[in-house]
């Protein structure tokens, strides 16, 4: 990729992440763009760190994953106290 190409890409994905439609109100702000490429994006105050796109399907088997795989070792840790008694 050029890096003009890379310069428009970076100008649509900056674009897309100040529309204000691109959010949903409330406290967590969560962020939706179909245009925009990035999988992780700043949240709408970059001091608090980094949003899903969840216009990415992937963000959601990401998002499921963090939750998951901690959820899914503490009831392992769990049935195997319970079952040690």
């Amino acid at each position: 990729m050029s890096e003009k190409a890379k310069q428009r890409l970076k100008e649509r994905n900056q674009s897309e992440w100040e529309n204000p439609k691109n959010w949903s109100a409330g406290v967590f702000g969560i962020y939706k763009s179909d245009r925009d490429t990035r999988l992780w994006a700043p949240k709408k105050n970059p001091k608090l760190g980094w949003t899903f796109n969840f216009a990415k399907p992937s963000a959601y088997v990401l998002l499921s994953g963090l939750i998951g795989v901690p959820l899914a070792f503490a009831a392992i840790v769990i049935v195997a106290n319970i079952l040690d008694k």
